[in-house]
């Protein structure tokens, strides 16, 4: 969403537009500020619980009222011939606009401020970072099955893309106070400069998994983590690294063993994605090949009489009833930028339910309470 509004800043011809407007031939399109203006009350909502409420909705309503009426202004003028009154509430407008106190200038970058804080990156007294707490708490509740990595980026970029909105329609009502040609190509130039500081900025603030996941950054699907096989290993201060294996020929059941070296276990994994690449996912574990029908994994459970029996499990090979098994992952934020020679990247697995949407028990290791990381490998092992 805020890609193609970045797309529509970058294709606008500022120079030919600042011609046109020296020529009254070009006016701003009054028709999509009520759309963009509607799609602020969620953001306004979430203001309410901050001091910015009045620094946003401002120049909110400045733009709004500039973007309607510039057109009118300028039909008067093309059908008066440019008669005094119409002359004389054309030059009102654009002083209005051109106020270095309260013009169409100090109103976006009034936004951008807003939005980032006066600290940058990602200021704490900014919007941006109040946003992205609050959508972090939904996706690192284990309880929520409802939300994850995928909504948590959703949310934010429809948050930002509101904004960027804003700041297109500036930046076409600031082509009129621009001085000259240049003048209106350097202000294009402030704007996009402006949102890909917003983006990029969101982008760092993602907990490191994520970013680990969109190697290609802010627009990058999330390919990477459905295409590739993972080793998931976990710090052992006395031991060293300790990887998430499938510990029972006839069970595979996860389990954590190692470090790496130890007796040859089967600890690739792959992801699949049920329906996006950062939604839930399946886990598969590498066994007779990548093909195998049979790599998704199972769970089992302790019965009081020492047996194993099965508890859930991720296909239906077994007769009785089975249940299919998906996954939660929850990035988590770093304490440290690096972990040893590996960029840190922590996640915890959440196992769920697919038809309820419940969490499966806990198991006796604390498999899904552990701090796992990932390492690409070459092939699976």
């Amino acid at each position: 969403m805020s890609s193609t509004i970045l797309g529509f800043i970058v294709k606008l011809a500022g120079k030919a537009i600042w011609y046109e407007i020296k020529q009254h031939l070009f006016k701003p399109d009054p028709n999509p500020i009520d759309a963009v203006l509607g799609g602020q009350q969620r953001i306004m909502d979430l203001i309410e619980e901050l001091d910015y409420k009045a620094q946003i909705r401002e120049p909110m309503d400045h733009i709004y009222y500039w973007t309607k009426r510039m057109p009118e202004v300028i039909d008067d003028l093309n059908r008066t011939n440019s008669s005094p009154e119409s002359v004389r509430a054309y030059d009102e407008l654009l002083t209005a606009m051109r106020s270095e106190s309260s013009g169409i200038r100090f109103q976006t970058y009034s936004i951008y401020v807003a939005i980032m804080g006066d600290k940058s990156p990602l200021g704490k007294d900014g919007m941006l970072a109040f946003w992205e707490e609050q959508a972090y708490k939904k996706l690192a509740d284990a309880g929520n099955m409802k939300y994850f990595m995928q909504d948590y980026i959703d949310e934010l970029d429809r948050d930002i893309a509101a904004v960027i909105a804003l700041l297109h329609h500036g930046l076409v009502l600031s082509f009129y106070v621009a001085s000259d040609d240049v003048d209106a190509e350097n202000l294009q130039k402030e704007c996009i400069a402006r949102v890909d500081t917003i983006r990029n900025t969101l982008f760092q603030a993602y907990p490191p998994a994520i970013r680990y996941f969109k190697p290609g950054g802010y627009d990058d699907k999330g390919e990477f983590l459905t295409t590739n096989w993972f080793d998931l290993y976990k710090n052992d201060d006395s031991s060293g690294k300790y990887y998430l294996t499938i510990h029972d020929f006839f069970c595979r059941e996860l389990g954590a063993l190692g470090p790496k070296g130890s007796p040859a276990k089967i600890r690739s994994f792959t992801f699949v994605g049920e329906k996006s690449f950062l939604g839930p996912v399946q886990l598969h574990a590498y066994w007779l090949s990548p093909k195998d029908n049979n790599s998704r994994v199972k769970f089992y459970d302790d019965s009081p009489d020492g047996l194993k029996k099965v508890y859930c499990y991720t296909n239906s090979l077994r007769s009785g009833k089975t249940y299919n098994i998906l996954f939660k992952l929850i990035p988590l934020v770093a304490k440290s930028p690096f972990w040893g020679t590996t960029p840190d990247r922590p996640v915890r697995l959440v196992p769920f339910m697919e038809d309820s949407l419940k969490p499966t028990r806990a198991d006796e290791n604390n498999t899904f309470g552990n701090t796992w990381r990932f390492e690409v490998t070459n092939s699976p092992q």
